[in-house]
């Protein structure tokens, strides 16, 4: 029968300035990072390891396993013997980090669990990145300077998959349920049709459609009587909420239309349309994003986001993937319109102001 022996890294531990004791439920939290091993897998692996007489020791932080529990299993099954070592981490979210680290260089990772696990790794660092600025405020001058990049390209690249299979695995991760998610995981379905099955076409809309979130893209040469007609409180349901994307010179014209259109002002945001500088927010090198409501809508959770939308350069895809994505991130489950020029999204229906025509899918 196996043995079971425990030796502890002599490394020293990095200094942390936060409590490193881990939390209730890190390792079940752990546990769904990692790459759930088919019986398949399983087999191969165990077949491998007893072909080497050797199983790699398990590896654990403060008493937590990082690696996979099933190695210990095949130890035991094997009769080889299984060390633990304990390695030294400044947090959980380093400890999280090593543990996708750790799934990424699985063999045979379908490609739903690699992109997943990337993006995964990208929110962590993101935050951590956040924390160690708000700590330290080193480098807070030089934000403004850093080149513009394309996180899903560069995921696309890592995962070797296209942008668009990065956007619908994205897709997929914020919107499918655990039993979607579990067949991807499972490779039992495949992330197109996971995605054409989760993002079916809206019912076909007629006049009476209400909406609970319009979007408004307002032209420069609209004038007020133009603007005054566009269908806005014909398409919101009671409920709803209102987003006018608007340059400064037409705002006066927008705020006077508002309440004739049932809408109250609530707060906006900044749309640089350049490099971000002190100079677009004196001047009118950027657009607002205006948030409007009638009737009884939730105050949404704006501390969630920032008051000016830094693009740092961006192109305009990436300009739309912001302004949309905080509209959707506000208000996740509402059924939503847009009026005017705009990108086809999922789950939008597009409103063409073309001889008072209905609006149709994007």
């Amino acid at each position: 029968m196996g043995q079971n022996r425990t030796s502890t890294s002599t490394s020293p531990p990095r200094v942390a300035s936060k409590d490193t004791t881990p939390t209730v439920g890190l390792a079940a939290s752990l546990d769904t990072l990692k790459i759930g091993l088919t019986d398949e897998q399983v087999a191969l692996r165990k077949a491998r390891y007893g072909r080497q007489k050797f199983v790699p020791p398990g590896i654990l932080w403060q008493g937590v396993m990082l690696s996979d529990a099933v190695d210990g299993k095949i130890a035991v099954e094997l009769g080889l013997p299984f060390e633990t070592r304990e390695i030294a981490l400044a947090d959980e979210e380093d400890a999280r980090l090593w543990v996708l680290e750790r799934a990424l260089e699985t063999p045979e990772i379908n490609a739903f669990q690699k992109i997943r696990r990337h993006l995964q790794r990208k929110d962590l660092l993101l935050n951590q990145g956040r924390e160690r600025m708000a700590a330290g405020g080193k480098g807070l001058s030089q934000m403004t300077d850093l080149p513009s990049h394309d996180t899903r390209a560069e995921i696309a690249k890592a995962s070797g998959v296209s942008k668009t299979q990065v956007f619908k695995t994205q897709y997929l991760v914020e919107n499918g349920d655990s039993a979607l998610l579990a067949q991807l995981e499972a490779g039992e379905i495949k992330i197109g049709a996971a995605y054409e099955a989760l993002h079916s076409p809206p019912p076909p809309l007629d006049e009476t459609t209400p909406f609970n979130l319009v979007y408004l893209d307002v032209s420069a040469n609209m004038d007020t009587k133009q603007l005054r007609a566009l269908p806005v409180r014909r398409l919101a349901a009671e409920d709803a909420a209102l987003f006018c994307r608007v340059h400064p010179c037409d705002l006066a014209k927008v705020l006077g239309c508002l309440r004739g259109w049932g809408f109250a002002y609530r707060t906006h945001f900044v749309v640089p349309l350049s490099r971000p500088s002190i100079y677009d927010f004196a001047q009118e090198h950027h657009d607002l994003l205006i948030l409007a409501t009638q009737g009884q809508v939730p105050t949404p959770a704006v501390e969630d986001c920032p008051s000016s939308l830094l693009t740092a350069n961006a192109s305009e895809e990436l300009l739309w993937e912001v302004v949309f994505g905080v509209m959707e991130h506000l208000f996740p489950l509402a059924t939503r319109v847009r009026i005017g020029p705009g990108p086809s999204r999922p789950n939008w229906v597009a409103w063409a102001p073309r001889h008072g025509t209905p609006p149709s899918a994007a």
